[in-house]
């Protein structure tokens, strides 16, 4: 692989975890806000916060060279 591929993959990888926490903060905050889940309200708390941990991973987590 050569060196400007390695850029891309890891600029790709960044943007990603960027989306995937902003979605998971959207999903946090209509889950805190909003009485129409009902019994689901747990249940889309947790998949917040599992998305908001891989969108930090992402962005933390370096592509091997």
């Amino acid at each position: 692989m050569s060196e400007t591929d390695s850029y891309w993959v890891t600029l790709v990888e960044k943007i990603v975890g960027i989306i995937l926490i902003i979605i998971s903060g959207l999903m946090l905050y209509y889950t805190a806000t909003t009485t129409a889940l009902g019994t689901y309200n747990t249940m889309f708390g947790v998949l917040g916060a599992v998305v908001l941990i891989v969108g930090i991973f992402l962005l933390i987590v370096r592509p091997p060279e």
